[in-house]
């Protein structure tokens, strides 16, 4: 991704194209590999993140720990890993997740799997207001409080995302058209 290891603040960045980890290990992101701390918001990857012999691989970070902050984020990559792999994080250990979604895929291939829409493990931390689609990723298996799966025609209704405290005055924007996913205002300036 962007950062391999942070515990300060990241904002108001993305990812394309493909995030990969070689070899064998822990901890890969579409923006950060091991957050420890600090904050991720106002960031999305559309990467395809991927890790053959990687555990704890997230669309936006890979381990989340410490008294961390991930809030307004979204991803939409082939999200794949041995074990633990989340749409936003792989592992979330501690810390807070909230508003934001994930419209990709996220599977795990080992033995031991775990694979999420939101998280790949919620071993700590708090999770509030975060959904993901049920219909794409029919393998996303872990859930847990503050994690909602929708299907794809609720992921493009806005209602889906109001009910879900999404702040469209300030963060985040929607389609003109009035059906689609949200979109991040400083990504799309024009259609604010």
């Amino acid at each position: 991704g962007i950062v391999g290891y942070s515990n300060g603040t990241t904002t108001q960045v993305s990812t394309s194209g493909s995030v990969s980890m070689n070899g064998s290990g822990n901890s890969g992101g579409g923006i950060a590999g091991y957050q420890t701390g600090g904050s991720v918001s106002k960031a999305v990857s559309t990467a395809n993140v991927s890790g053959a012999s990687t555990s704890a691989v997230g669309g936006i970070v890979g381990t989340a720990a410490g008294a961390n902050a991930i809030s307004d984020c979204y991803a939409t990559g082939a999200i794949s890993g041995t074990n633990i792999v989340g749409g936003i994080i792989g592992n979330m250990s501690n810390g807070t997740l909230s508003r934001s979604y994930f419209r990709g895929t996220a599977s795990a291939t080992g033995t031991t799997t775990n694979d999420g829409g939101i998280a790949g493990s919620n071993s700590g931390g708090t999770r509030v207001n975060n959904i993901w689609n049920a219909t794409v990723c029919t393998t996303c298996s872990v859930v847990g409080n503050g994690i909602t799966g929708t299907r794809t025609s609720a992921m493009q209704n806005i209602g889906s995302y109001l009910n879900n405290n999404f702040d469209f005055s300030t963060i985040w924007g929607f389609p003109s058209s009035g059906s689609g996913y949200p979109f991040l205002k400083w990504e799309n300036p024009s259609e604010n």
